[in-house]
């Protein structure tokens, strides 16, 4: 038997963290574990939670005096913080493990909830611009749009700051970005300040990019896999409800486009000669490192998602000049950046979900969404919406990649086991630390406190 306060206070706490990582796009089944470990810590064996999208109820059922007890909290959205969803993950590891005085426990939660970031605004504003560029150089643009986007892309970014914090809503702020987006490229093409034989839709296909690449697609294919089927709902609503807003903006701008004779077709897809390769590498690379950052990434994440960035560049590239079809190429890059991002986080002291989320960036399908819009826009419905379903399935097929390849972590790993094993013999020996495999979001499964309360749930 627990008294009421020390329940109320471990409810309290459990809650806090897990709204901190929910509002960080961790995957709900990650959040519940989290807050299982913290509740088990304390004695609470027997709570039950619901997570939706924006609220998270926890309850004692029994064990206490007057149970059952229930606590609720209000997730309220913020952008994405990778440094401090690293530090809350390390928090909740070391109340999971330790058990600490909650008063601490408490004083710790503020401290991080009120961090600021790692590094001023403007450092993640020209990190969009790089990630921009570096999509426009995947598609084959010159100097002169990579440039262009980079600005392009970090200007709607500083005016999405400014209506967000004037309290504007999502979809007006995406409409208003979507706008910006082609307006601005669609002008630079009417008065000739394009180069020659440029295609302004690999800019617009780069904006799109930045615009979608804070979505929680991940999450909510994760939430689905994993049977938390409200929360995917909210968050696809939330994403479509994005999407939405994007084609409002963009489709305002081609109609003034169309108007004013401004040329808006849509440049076809091409698939990277292997002549070009390491460049598609190099710029896959980049993208995915100044994704991390524009989410204030510490550095060493920012490395390892440039590395899983490469690596899906190179696969991605490698099946579509193989004819594998995008959605196929899309899925199984994926799952190599979800099976690589799950083995080394470890090593570089990050959460996956971290890795994941920045590696796929690049793999983004920017033209072909755009091109959806245009053709509808046109008027060609049937048409739009299909080339907006391809889109929409490479954008599953990416996200069910990156949960997938965590499942193939651990025949990775017993293998990794098995050379470690042999190197012993010869020799040289491999670092425990790349047999770990933990979730996305980075808790360690193989913890007591939530190991046992897991399989009683």
């Amino acid at each position: 038997m627990h008294s009421r306060d020390h329940v109320h206070r471990v409810l309290d706490a459990a809650l806090r963290v897990g709204s901190l990582l929910l509002s960080g796009n961790s995957g709900t089944a990650d959040v519940a574990a989290t807050m299982s470990a913290i509740t088990g810590a304390y004695g609470l064996r027997h709570t039950q939670l619901d997570v939706t999208a924006t609220t998270i109820i926890l309850s004692v059922p029994r064990g206490v005096e007057g149970a059952p007890l229930t606590a609720m909290w209000h997730v309220e959205g913020r952008s994405l913080d990778y440094t401090r969803l690293h530090a809350v993950l390390d928090f909740a590891q070391q109340v999971a493990d330790e058990r600490p005085d909650l008063d601490w426990v408490h004083e710790r939660i503020d401290e991080l909830d009120s961090a600021p970031p790692p590094y001023h605004s403007w450092v993640s504003t020209v990190a969009l611009g790089v990630m921009a560029a570096s999509f426009s150089v995947l598609l084959g643009a010159g100097l002169v749009v990579v440039a262009i986007a980079a600005v392009t892309t970090s200007v709607i970014d500083r005016i999405g700051r400014f209506l967000a914090g004037r309290g504007l809503p999502l979809l007006f702020q995406q409409a208003v970005a979507g706008l910006v987006a082609t307006g601005v490229t669609l002008s630079l093409d009417a008065v000739g300040k394009l180069p020659e034989g440029a295609n302004p839709s690999l800019v617009v296909a780069a904006n799109i990019v930045a615009l979608m690449s804070g979505m929680a697609i991940v999450s909510s294919v994760q939430d689905s896999i994993t049977g938390y089927y409200l929360t995917s709902v909210g968050r696809i609503m939330e994403i479509v409800l994005s999407m939405v807003g994007i084609f409002v903006g963009v489709g305002a701008a081609l109609r003034i486009g169309a108007a004013l004779h401004i040329d808006a077709s849509v440049s076809p897809e091409s698939v990277a000669g292997w002549l070009s390769v390491p460049v598609m590498v190099a710029a896959g690379a980049v993208g995915a490192a100044a994704a991390a950052v524009s989410s204030y990434a510490p550095a060493r994440a920012a490395g390892a998602a440039g590395t899983a960035g490469a690596l899906g560049a190179l696969i991605y590239f490698g099946m579509m000049h193989l004819h594998a079809g995008n959605v196929a190429s899309s899925f199984v890059a994926a799952t190599a950046i979800g099976l690589a991002g799950a083995v080394v986080a470890h090593r570089f002291s990050v959460p996956p979900l971290v890795i994941v989320m920045s590696g796929i960036v690049p793999l983004v399908p920017g033209v072909t969404t755009y091109r959806g819009f245009v053709t509808l826009v046109d008027g060609h419905s049937a048409q739009g919406v299909g080339t907006l379903v391809v889109a929409a399935g490479t954008a599953v097929a990416l996200a069910a990649g990156v949960v997938f390849g965590p499942l193939l972590a651990p025949v990775t790993r017993r293998e990794i086991r098995q050379m470690r094993r042999l190197g012993a013999e010869l020799g040289p020996r491999f670092d425990s630390r790349w047999s770990r495999v933990p979730t996305l979001a980075g808790i360690d499964l193989r913890r007591r406190h939530f190991t046992h309360h897991h399989r009683r749930r």
